[in-house]
This record gives C-alpha cells, sequence and structure tokens, in this order.
C-alpha cells in the first residue's frame, strides 16, 4: 500500500483535512435543496453528516495473482458524502433497471448459457486491467 499510495501521479499529500470543511459546504447545500423541496426532511435528515472521518484506504491481497498484488479499496462508509450517495443510489436505481443490465456474476452466467450460439464459434475475451479507475485520464 505504500507502494500505492507514494504514487503522486495518482495521489497527493494534503498539509490539512478538508473533512469538516466539506462536511460544513454539504450541510449547507442540504439545506438549500429542503428549503427548495428538492429533497423532504425524512430525506435531509438521512444525508446530513454528523462527525465525518476521511475515507479509509487498505488492500486486499489477490491471492490468484503471482506475487499477491494488493487490490486498493476506499472505505466510504463514515465520509461526509456517503449519506447522500446513498440516497443518490436509492432516487436513481431505476436506471439499473435495464435489460442490458446484468446484476452479478451468476445472472451473467445464466445469460450465457441461454445463448443460442455454436460456442465453438465464438470466444469469450476477459482482460486483466491494472488499476483501472486511477489510470483513466479525467480531462
Amino acid at each position: 500500500m505504500e507502494i500505492l499510495i507514494s504514487d503522486h501521479t495518482t495521489f497527493k499529500p494534503i498539509d490539512n483535512d478538508p473533512t469538516i470543511t466539506e462536511e460544513n459546504r454539504l450541510i449547507r447545500k442540504l439545506r438549500q435543496l429542503k428549503e427548495r423541496g428538492f429533497i423532504s426532511e425524512s430525506e435531509y435528515n438521512f444525508c446530513y453528516p454528523c462527525g465525518s472521518q476521511p475515507a479509509r484506504l487498505y488492500g486486499l491481497p489477490k491471492v490468484h495473482k503471482d506475487g499477491v498484488p494488493l487490490r486498493p479499496i476506499l472505505s466510504a462508509s463514515g465520509t461526509f458524502n456517503f449519506g447522500i450517495a446513498q440516497l443518490l443510489v436509492r432516487k436513481l436505481s431505476h436506471l439499473t433497471k435495464h435489460s442490458t443490465v446484468i446484476e452479478d456474476t451468476f445472472k451473467f452466467l445464466d445469460e450465457l448459457h441461454s445463448l443460442q450460439i455454436n460456442m465453438n464459434d465464438h470466444k469469450l475475451v476477459s482482460f486483466d486491467v491494472t488499476s483501472l479507475f486511477t489510470m483513466v485520464p479525467l480531462p
């Protein structure tokens, strides 16, 4: 993990913790949304951050790989924006209900097995991508 976070093209050190500042900024925005009727009182209370902490980074070993590299996990539970993220997932969940969206690996396998094709004429390819999310250029 030390090697991962020491890559300054992906991560950069900061001098102070912005958690409380960002928590206060979100509280002001939530108040505006509630006053304008965009969110209800219960949604406001659900999203209201209190005692927020920075996200925690840890690594889970990829035991199936040579050298057992770590898969970085950024845990956002307890962060200032965790509640509003959960609310957005609930409000936008209808977007994931589509015939082209597959819920999990088991449903994916069921879909594959139900195809009426000659498997000798087709190949399934899976690419092993390293650091996908940290290597996507933001611009």
